[in-house]
């Protein structure tokens, strides 16, 4: 427990800040604890982060912060994908779970299948229940093999879109025609 001698202490975003005028010296009052806070030692304007949850007590006032709001991530779905990819010549692609609905009504679904990271893409309309299927055909060269094939739902917005689900991404055999 470190006693504050004047009760300046700032908790913002659990890091707690010693201000100027503050004294982090043994004190003669009493009522300014703290769970955690920076050591005796610390200089005035001293940044220390503190662990989450942190309960402060200046004064007999108590101020407890929560953690930060956490992204959870969704399940990766399951998807139909052609085990090899010929350059020039279509291969068949298909959901087995479909897209959930677009984060933004009334927008529309579409789906980017990417093969090879990034190296050749195809857009495919969603249904209206999320499903979705194609014949795709990739274009490249220089491909190394095997590489990967990916399939993302997308929100289409008339002259974009934004990635909001991805399926499994997959290892699939490329070669040139």
């Amino acid at each position: 427990v470190v006693r504050v001698r004047a009760a300046r202490v700032l908790v913002v975003s659990a890091t707690v800040f010693v201000l100027a005028g503050c004294s982090t010296s043994p004190p003669r009052t009493r009522g300014v604890t703290s769970t955690s806070a920076p050591p005796a030692t610390a200089p005035i304007g001293t940044t220390t982060t503190l662990p989450e949850p942190t309960t402060t007590t200046v004064a007999r006032t108590t101020t407890t912060t929560s953690p930060p709001t956490t992204t959870t991530t969704q399940a990766l779905l399951d998807w139909d994908s052609p085990a090899s990819v010929t350059s020039g010549v279509p291969a068949h692609v298909a959901s087995i779970s479909p897209c959930p609905p677009a984060p933004t009504p009334k927008d529309s679904v579409k789906v980017m299948i990417t093969l090879g990271q990034g190296a050749s893409n195809v857009l495919l309309d969603g249904n209206a229940d999320g499903s979705w299927s194609g014949d795709v055909t990739f274009n490249f060269s220089g491909l190394p093999s095997p590489t990967t094939i990916t399939a993302t739902c997308r929100d289409f917005f008339g002259n974009g879109s934004n990635p909001y689900a991805s399926y499994q991404t997959r290892s699939v055999v490329v070669s040139s025609s």
